[in-house]
């Protein structure tokens, strides 16, 4: 990066101060950057922990002092976090029975 930064700037007349305190800027500049985009990783790997662990709670099943509508709300959350479904969906009309309702 330094040196990346020594080539752009070797036609410009800088002082050795005035370089090094560019340079300074410059690795301060990236250290941040590495440190914010750290924050999205930490962010990401919370959601993830706390995801599996709402999954795993609602395979298990209510626990003690928790109530079933609790536990399901628990799966549902678990399924918009992108788990995927808990359970296998329900077919809303029973199929095979051939009979049609006609309006």
């Amino acid at each position: 990066m330094l040196v990346v930064l020594a080539w752009s700037a070797r036609d410009v007349e800088l002082t050795a101060r005035q370089f090094f305190w560019l340079g300074v800027a410059t690795v301060t500049l990236a250290g941040l950057c590495a440190w914010i985009i750290s924050w999205e990783a930490d962010e990401s790997e919370i959601g993830e922990d706390a995801a599996a662990a709402e999954v795993s709670a609602a395979a298990d099943g209510p626990s003690e002092g928790q109530t079933p509508a609790a536990a399901i709300s628990t799966a549902e959350v678990a399924e918009s976090a992108g788990e995927g479904p808990t359970e296998a969906p329900l077919d809303p009309q029973p199929s095979g029975s051939g009979a049609r309702h006609t309006t």
